[in-house]
């Protein structure tokens, strides 16, 4: 049976493990890109998880993602150079709850590949982060007691991860920005929140209309590998005027004009017209048959 934090709880405090961290720099990925993680636990998500439902009896271990989103600038062979690097963006993602026998890193994955896809990372290196992270919520959890029936136990957990885009030898450090991963350039986290309906007693209060939402998460993203595929794809967004760089993700309305994926989305957040030619994206009345897209 599901219980909130309304009945008596036991918070777990290891003091030998509270100010610990792990880190881990990620190896050769995708060029232009680095990630670097940390993990430590934070008694301060407390505050935050009377909204989750939890289970008494198993340790639910609370994971919490911090994003930085930085510019990593290339550095001059006699060591001085670029300059600081610049953090220019950040993002949360919503806490998500393991019971300990949850614990294999696909659980985790699960709740989060999407995002992690968003930032570009490799199956490698999403593999690398949530075994990193379940591997040290083990760590912590095997050192608690086993709970009694009526105990309810959490392990708050905050995971850090850099995702910085890496100033490439000859590049300036403002075409680095224009093609910086950043949260503002993602689609909006209200796309995907549904998915942890299952994990939170909190309802999605978002205004958008269930058809917008339907058809954003449906409409096709791609990637930008290589200047002339996005080339390929448009000459430059209407929206934006910006050319297609490597990384971004570009999307194709019905009518077959192509944007940045993050500015249509912003676009069709206020009309259900294509920027170009007016033609509708998608039918605004149409009551399709959503199944848990809003809870």
């Amino acid at each position: 049976m599901l219980v909130s934090l309304s009945l008596p709880i036991f918070r777990i405090v290891l003091p030998d493990l509270a100010n610990s961290e792990r880190s881990m720099a990620h190896g050769a990925g995708r060029v232009g890109m680095e990630y670097h993680h940390r993990m430590w636990m934070d008694n301060e998500l407390l505050s935050k998880i009377d909204e989750y439902t939890l289970l008494p009896g198993v340790k639910n271990i609370i994971f919490e993602m911090r994003i930085n989103f930085i510019i990593k600038k290339k550095r001059t062979t006699s060591g001085g150079g670029g300059g600081d690097d610049e953090i220019i963006d950040s993002e949360k993602l919503m806490i998500v709850r393991l019971k300990e026998e949850e614990d294999e890193p696909y659980a985790l994955l699960y709740h989060i590949w999407y995002r992690l896809d968003d930032y570009w990372m490799t199956g490698d290196e999403m593999d690398r982060l949530t075994r990193d992270a379940v591997d040290f919520g083990r760590q912590v959890a095997s050192a608690v007691a086993n709970p009694q029936p009526s105990d309810l136990i959490v392990i708050p957990i905050v995971v850090e991860l850099d995702v910085c885009t890496v100033q490439q030898d000859g590049e300036t450090i403002e075409a680095a920005r224009d093609r910086a991963i950043k949260a503002q350039n993602m689609l909006p986290l209200y796309l995907w929140s549904p998915t942890f309906s299952m994990k939170t007693k909190k309802k999605n209060t978002t205004s958008k209309p269930l058809r917008l939402i339907y058809f954003l998460k449906q409409l096709k993203r791609v990637r930008v590998v290589n200047v002339d595929e996005g080339l390929a794809l448009m000459s430059f967004c209407s929206i934006c005027s910006k050319k297609p760089m490597i990384g971004a993700q570009i999307s194709t309305l019905p009518c077959g004009h192509a944007f940045h994926a993050h500015c249509i989305v912003g676009s069709l957040e206020h009309d259900n017209l294509c920027p170009t030619c007016s033609s509708p994206a998608y039918d605004p009345d149409y009551r399709a048959e959503i199944v848990n897209t809003v809870q």
